[in-house]
């Protein structure tokens, strides 16, 4: 599955890669992935590993 909503992707996948500009920037288990990084949501770990903004 692709998609850049991030909220369902975390509804219906154990594993997931963040990909951005063609590179993989996390890959794995979702509780994994939120714990590294200390998040609740995939949003915030998105943005955390890019530097992006919401904006």
């Amino acid at each position: 599955m692709t998609t850049h909503l991030l909220a369902r992707a975390e509804q219906v996948c154990d594993s997931i890669a963040l990909i951005n500009k063609g590179k993989i920037l996390r890959a794995g288990k979702v509780s994994d992935i939120k714990a590294e990084l200390k998040s609740q949501a995939l949003e915030d770990v998105y943005f955390s590993v890019t530097g992006e903004n919401y904006e």
